[in-house]
């Protein structure tokens, strides 16, 4: 066998030397299966890698001639193999092994290659169609090996056996549409309309070199939505299609991100219900970009009171009779608290701060339910709800178990000395009750939301700029003190979708 190889690189070597000089003595010295002796440059497993926006994907085959007398012609041809032999050569299973489709390449020339007498070799190109590549990939599983195993053969010439396959093999990407938003998300309709953005982006790709459009698919909506209720136990109702619209995705060449427009209205919805939305892309314009078959789920829920938390931004303390540290309760912190005063001495004759002017503020202590502090929204709100921050330091702030809450549109006070008056500061002021929170947890953390019901809510909203806060019930095992962190509270901005003015 060793004698045969070292003949064969004999010949190569000899071959070119002497027939430089005297191809008839070539013909003479070396048998005839010597003559001409032909070999792919590249041999063994060659990996490609494609994406589909590629519109050709280009290699060449390289093939030598050689021996003792390479100065005439050689004629071969490039054959396909069986599956079964791109196995044998690959090491694959057979079942595992896929040749990729004959619209998916193209050997360019004709299928009877020469190389003429004054040539040493010859470059046979092949152009791969990665889009028709990827098309038949999609009809298999993942775990298939794609491959093009290629054979050089002649019937005239010897073929060096060792250097006469090529195994392409060939994995071609497509870029991906993919949602960027959860799974399931949730939003409500306040107002009569809401705009709900949605994006989605272009992965397995680094960069984007196409315009182009994705859709929405909505012709499953319905089996989409049944099955989403059977998986978890829920009972929506799908959105109509009456009560929304969507713009299409569109694709620069440049940007991987496309937002849309998902425009939700009331139209068609009851008050109060819940419903689904399932998201699902469809169509693009271009073919060689593939999307996910993930959904995504919107929630949708059109309350006839549409509630928000209001904003701390504007709010001030105006008045609080026992315990100058009132502000603590809207700087956003539970580690920090109000605490009724037991240090400091019950209050028996005017104890009006008259020095102090950042609000209205007394030197001594008042119990409860004596105990009252006033804060000034900032603009009058329609009242839904209060929130009660404990404190989260476990240091006797947060034992407040019951408080009374009033509101009115306006506020005095005139420190005249009447005591009766500095511990409800109803003087001159129309409050009106708002709610009564009870059994608030002696737990740090919060809020702790009390809200009216719709029942509440539908026999009249009560509006104002100003909150009476009076505590009435302590943890403590001391009846009238107690303490608490933070208090919130929630508005009304619409009713079935009207802004409230």
């Amino acid at each position: 066998m060793k004698k045969i190889i070292y003949t064969i690189i004999l010949s190569g070597v000899f071959g070119i030397l002497f027939s430089a000089c005297n191809d008839d003595y070539g013909k003479n010295i070396f048998p005839d299966k010597y003559l001409k002796i032909l070999s792919l440059k590249e041999s063994g497993v060659i990996y490609l890698r494609m994406n589909t926006t590629q519109e050709n994907v280009v290699d060449s085959i390289l093939i030598l001639k050689g021996g003792g007398y390479p100065n005439s012609i050689a004629n071969m041809e490039l054959k396909i193999l069986t599956r079964e032999e791109a196995a044998a050569f690959g090491g694959f299973e057979t079942d595992k092994v896929q040749i990729i489709p004959s619209e998916g390449f193209e050997i360019v020339g004709d299928e009877n290659i020469k190389i003429e007498p004054e040539e040493r070799y010859k470059y046979i190109p092949i152009m791969f169609n990665p889009l028709a590549i990827y098309t038949a990939m999609k009809e298999h599983d993942d775990d298939v090996v794609w491959v093009l195993p290629i054979a050089l053969e002649s019937a005239t010439d010897t073929v060096n056996l060792g250097m006469d396959k090529i195994l392409y093999r060939v994995d071609v990407r497509s870029p991906l549409v993919d949602w960027t938003i959860e799974d399931v998300s949730s939003t409500e309709i306040t107002y009569l309309s809401l705009d709900y953005p949605i994006s989605v982006e272009l992965t397995n790709s680094e960069t984007n070199i196409l315009d182009f459009i994705c859709e929405l698919d909505i012709s499953q909506n319905e089996q989409l939505v049944e099955a989403y209720n059977l998986q978890n136990g829920t009972s929506y109702n799908l959105l109509p299609a009456e009560s929304y619209s969507v713009d299409a995705f569109i694709f620069s060449a440049g940007e991987k991100i496309a937002n849309s427009n998902l425009k939700l209205s009331r139209n068609g919805l009851e008050s109060d219900q819940e419903y689904l939305l399932p998201l699902k892309l469809g169509s693009l314009s271009e073919a060689s970009i593939d999307k996910t078959d993930e959904v995504r789920y919107l929630v949708v829920t059109n309350p006839k009171y549409s509630i928000i938390e209001v904003s701390k931004n504007d709010w001030k303390i105006v008045f609080t009779n026992s315990n100058r540290d009132a502000p603590r309760l809207i700087d956003g912190s539970l580690e920090t608290a109000w605490i009724i005063p037991w240090w400091t001495d019950l209050v028996y004759t005017d104890d009006y701060n008259y020095d102090f002017k950042e609000y209205h503020a007394f030197t001594r202590r008042r119990d409860m339910p004596n105990a009252a502090i006033v804060v000034d929204f900032g603009r009058e709100i329609s009242f839904a709800g209060i929130g009660i921050g404990q404190g989260t330091l476990d240091m006797g702030d947060r034992d407040l178990k019951d408080c009374e809450f009033y509101l009115s549109d306006t506020f005095t006070f005139t420190p005249d000395g009447d005591l009766a008056n500095y511990n409800t500061v109803e003087k001159g002021n129309s409050w009106k009750h708002a709610i009564t929170c009870t059994n608030i947890p002696n737990i740090g953390g919060g809020p702790y939301w009390y809200d009216l019901s719709g029942t509440e809510l539908s026999s009249g909203i009560t509006k104002g700029r100003y909150l009476k806060i009076r505590p009435t019930g302590s943890h403590r095992n001391d009846p009238k003190l107690c303490s608490f962190s933070e208090v919130y509270a929630k508005e009304i901005v619409a009713i079935d979708g009207v802004a409230i003015n």
